[in-house]
């Protein structure tokens, strides 16, 4: 390790020792307050604290006039490196702050996941609008299924490639039970709970019917949200022709425009070139923004011991053993995993 380092290491350490005999606590009767001797800041949030925001600039143009890109893409939930929940938020913040975004493109690649992420995506999106006079529009890559054409419909305009995959509007969840086998190889299990459902979608066990039931009513309610939410979306069809659409089905981009569910034919570039002339910013600049991570962290990984790498089948069998352990509602196509993969970066 060069001198430069150790120097920077040296500083680390003597902030985070500052910071425990700094941070005093001043009390009154109503609360305890901390402060530091740096300006007011924290010197050990500064070393732990949350990844910055950095602009990435993809065309340029007038600084005054720019249309940001909020990237949407791989497995929606916090499994997938591919996706950035946090950044796409935050980006939603950001709008409401720049008085010079005067666009937002969501940029989709993804065939859904997580309902609970998928939700608060969709539900700041929908708060910003009301915020700011900002237009949003979806350029729906490779696939724009279930929780990702979810997100769409806070758009004001959808775009697809005319071969592209989109809907699959559902909910779906799975249950692996290991009982069979386990009677076979002699393996048994004891589980006390305190009550019926306590242990509803065990391995080691059957279902019972009333489980079936409780579960299929959650499935049925996020599926009346997701009907909702594209009701609402596409103000160009009613109710009942959402719902004959939304039994699971993928259809083509074409397809998809005829059927009522995405605006135009599309790919990415020409959605920027369309915002451009809607929004008469023909020379706006196009950019997106990126975490480029605490620069104190960043120090940390380039040490050795800080690095844990993972080959994709570990990280594969790590998933797959998560996924038993607990119950996920997901706005999912299952069909998406090849083009995820072959799209990572």
């Amino acid at each position: 390790m060069n001198k430069k380092r150790w120097l920077i290491v040296g500083i680390a350490v003597i902030l985070v020792v500052v910071s425990g005999v700094s941070s005093i606590g001043l009390t009154n009767d109503n609360e305890t307050e901390q402060v530091s001797n740096l300006g007011g800041s924290n010197p050990l949030a500064m070393l732990l604290g949350e990844e910055e925001l950095s602009e990435e600039v993809l065309e340029e143009g007038s600084k005054n006039e720019r249309i940001l890109v909020v990237p949407i893409e791989g497995v929606i939930g916090p499994a997938d490196p591919q996706y950035n929940h946090e950044l796409i938020l935050a980006a939603a913040d950001e709008v409401e702050e720049d008085e010079s975004i005067k666009a937002v493109v969501l940029k989709v690649n993804s065939g859904g996941g997580a309902v609970y992420q998928t939700r608060e995506v969709y539900d700041r999106y929908m708060q910003l609008k009301e915020a700011v006079d900002v237009p949003i529009y979806s350029s729906i890559d490779m696939v724009g299924a279930s929780g990702a054409y979810y997100m769409s419909m806070v758009a004001d305009e959808v775009y697809a490639g005319p071969e592209t995959i989109v809907g699959s509007i559902g909910v779906i969840t799975s249950v692996r039970e290991f009982s069979d086998l386990m009677e076979e190889y002699g393996i048994t299990q004891e589980t006390f709970t305190s009550g019926e459902f306590k242990d509803t979608r065990s391995n080691s066990r059957k279902m019972t019917d009333a489980e079936r039931e409780m579960i299929q009513s959650q499935i049925d309610a996020s599926y009346d949200v997701f009907v909702d939410v594209v009701d609402q979306g596409r103000p160009n069809l009613d109710r009942a022709q959402v719902t004959e659409l939304a039994d699971g089905r993928i259809f083509s981009g074409r397809e998809a425009v005829e059927n009522g569910l995405v605006d135009k034919e599309g790919y990415f570039r020409d959605v920027i070139e369309a915002v451009k002339v809607a929004q008469e910013i023909d020379g706006a600049e196009v950019f997106q923004y990126e975490q480029t991570g605490n620069p104190f962290q960043n120090l940390f990984n380039g040490f050795p011991f800080m690095q844990v790498e993972t080959t994709p089948d570990v990280k594969q069998m790590m998933k797959d053993i998560e996924d038993m352990q607990g119950m996920y509602l997901e706005y999912r196509w299952k069909g998406a995993g090849r083009y995820e993969q072959n799209t990572a970066k």
